[in-house]
């Protein structure tokens, strides 16, 4: 019930991580992960938001649309990585790796103060 690596709210939806291989330039087997839409206007599930990031790629800078969600599985997520949302049916690349950080006067903390602070991963993710 207090597992701090879960977002706050109980709505996740279904995805599959699919692990980019260094050496052998391929995607490693599918690892199913649970994720939540994320909003900066809202703590609520909603669709999120999109957004431009501007990047340099050869030599030029362009312009991606890219989304942000919740991780709540904690696994070494990587630029080059790939997230298969399964409702959709759909694949995108993770374009930018953050973390949520927390205030520590938030209910969990006050309830629980040894607790060890590990938040949810935020995964910026662009069409690939």
């Amino acid at each position: 019930m207090f597992d701090i690596v879960e977002p706050y709210s109980g709505h996740f939806l279904d995805a599959e991580w699919l692990e980019y291989d260094e050496v052998n330039k391929t995607f490693k087997r599918p690892v199913h992960i649970k994720i939540k839409p994320k909003s900066d206007s809202s703590k609520g599930v909603s669709l999120g938001t999109k957004e431009l990031i501007s990047v340099r790629e050869n030599g030029r800078w362009i312009e991606k649309s890219v989304f942000k969600i919740h991780v709540v599985d904690k696994h070494k997520y990587k630029g080059r990585d790939k997230v298969r949302i399964l409702y959709e049916d759909k694949t995108y690349v993770v374009a930018k790796i953050g973390e949520n950080i927390d205030h520590p006067n938030t209910i969990k903390y006050m309830m629980f103060p040894n607790l060890k602070t590990e938040f949810p991963s935020i995964l910026y993710l662009g069409d690939s």
